[in-house]
């Protein structure tokens, strides 16, 4: 089971996991280009919500295991950030990662960390 370390570089924080021996699986950049301004971690993605240099907030989604990330224009909601892919919405608050297509739930993992 891996180590997250947060790396906090000017306005780039870097994610680093590591194995337990000393060595690094692997590390992403939490908000390419960008800054920082929220964060979100399930048992399987990250998500960092992004303020570019346009001041606009985007979300990035990243796969943990796979590190597939997407980059999506966001939208503060009452109660989530909001991204939507065409049909699909993601939705992250404190609590839950939700990812709908339509009206159908395609994934709902718990926030376990920030």
């Amino acid at each position: 089971m891996g180590i997250w370390k947060w790396l906090g570089v000017g306005m780039l924080t870097v994610v680093t996991l590591w194995d337990g021996s000393g060595r690094t699986l692997a590390q992403m950049p939490s908000c390419p280009r960008a800054e920082e301004v929220d964060s979100f971690q399930t048992q399987n993605f990250r998500v960092f919500i992004c303020k570019g240099q346009d001041n606009r907030l985007f979300y990035r989604g990243v796969d943990k295991q796979t590190r597939a990330s997407i980059n999506l224009p966001v939208q503060i909601g009452d109660t989530a950030y909001v991204a939507t892919n065409g049909n699909v919405v993601y939705r992250v608050n404190n609590r839950v990662l939700e990812v709908y297509d339509g009206r159908r739930l395609l994934l709902r993992e718990a926030v376990i960390g920030r």
